[in-house]
């Protein structure tokens, strides 16, 4: 085995500590702005390090075969600045470190934690990091660490990312469902406000006015419980609001139920797929976003019976999975960055029509 995962001891502190002076001295040299415009180096600094070797807090990756330390990482069972951080078992994760020269080892880090979790019976993994910085952003959402949430912790603002590990709930029962009540809406908003910002939900008041003006306005899964835990709204939408959403002059939140169209046989529509939204104890699960994507194919097959034409399809997609689903699996094109974090895809109708043919056979 190339890899040995450790708790460090006191003789290791000076080379632990090295790790975190070269990789600022890399960052200095390839110009990113992260640990070396703050006062990292200073706050987490060797008393630091020895403290948490002391609380068996600091693990340590090695490379056999060259006997070196090559990564560091700190994991805590409990972090304050998450609010519900006594109700969960999970492991925070902290101040991950790498040799430069060593490539990939990061990735061998994070998936030695993921079994140390699994051994110890965690439900989760936590961590955070710069609301502005995309690359890392990205890398931890691909290891699948979806962010949950906002942090601020003096001059410091950053995204809460988590990952399931242990989940327990029975997936037994799941149903695509198309008929909803104003307790589910109220379900759905309360999933949305564990992703996105405010001002970018749609309130459950609306949803279910879109609802009644047009009853195939939402695709969802229910539980065995009968629980919504996973949806997407497909809105059919006046042309200039469409317009609107794809000129990023308006978001979801905005929509008003007089600017959703009701469904009329052999009519043709312009149609907007806003931000799926999974329960974040279903995330991670692939039964799951698979009934959703199934519901949602099974909803453009209903409409093609009744002739029902699509004049184009437009999606937003603020995640990187929500990207792939977009561009790998539907096919579509990419239009722009909006200003609520999010992007803009589109794909012409007879074009999604015949995508939708083929993913039947799939689905």
């Amino acid at each position: 085995m190339k890899y040995k995962f450790i708790h460090a001891n006191e003789t290791m502190l000076d080379s632990i500590y090295n790790l975190f002076e070269k990789r600022i001295e890399w960052m200095d040299n390839v110009g990113i702005k992260q640990w070396n415009v703050t006062n990292y180096i200073e706050t987490f600094n060797k008393n630091y390090l020895k403290q948490q070797i002391l609380e068996n807090n600091l693990f340590v990756m090695i490379n056999s075969a060259k006997n070196k330390i090559v990564g560091a990482i700190v994991l805590h069972e409990k972090d304050n600045k998450w609010e519900d951080n006594e109700e969960h078992s999970a492991y925070y994760l902290h101040n991950l470190v790498t040799d430069v020269q060593e490539k990939r080892v990061g990735i061998e880090i994070l998936n030695a934690v993921d079994e140390l979790a699994r051994k110890n019976n965690k439900e989760k993994l936590r961590l955070d990091c710069a609301e502005n910085n995309e690359f890392l952003n990205s890398y931890y959402e691909k290891a699948g660490y979806f962010f949950v949430g906002k942090i601020e912790w003096g001059s410091y603002k950053g995204n809460k990312r988590e990952k399931i590990i242990n989940n327990n709930i029975s997936l037994e029962g799941l149903k695509i469902d198309y008929k909803f009540n104003f307790e589910d809406f109220k379900v759905i908003e309360n999933i949305e406000h564990k992703y996105f910002e405010n001002d970018n939900i749609a309130p459950a008041e609306e949803c279910e006015k879109w609802y009644e003006k047009n009853d195939l306005t939402c695709v969802g899964v229910r539980n065995s419980e009968n629980k919504v835990i996973a949806s997407v709204s497909m809105l059919p939408l006046k042309y200039e609001v469409y317009k609107q959403i794809y000129e990023n002059k308006m978001n979801e939140a905005e929509i008003k139920y007089n600017q959703i169209v009701e469904y009329q046989d052999s009519k043709s529509y312009y149609i907007y797929l806003s931000s799926i939204s999974i329960d974040i104890n279903y995330r991670n699960n692939y039964k799951v976003i698979t009934a959703l994507l199934k519901g949602c194919i099974d909803l453009f097959d209903m409409l093609a019976k009744r002739k029902i034409l699509i004049k184009e399809v437009m999606a937003e997609a603020s995640t990187i999975h929500g990207e792939k689903i977009c561009k790998k699996l539907l096919k579509m094109e990419y239009i722009r960055n909006t200003s609520h974090d999010s992007k803009i895809y589109t794909v012409d109708g007879i074009e999604f029509t015949n995508i939708i043919k083929k993913l039947q056979k799939k689905f």
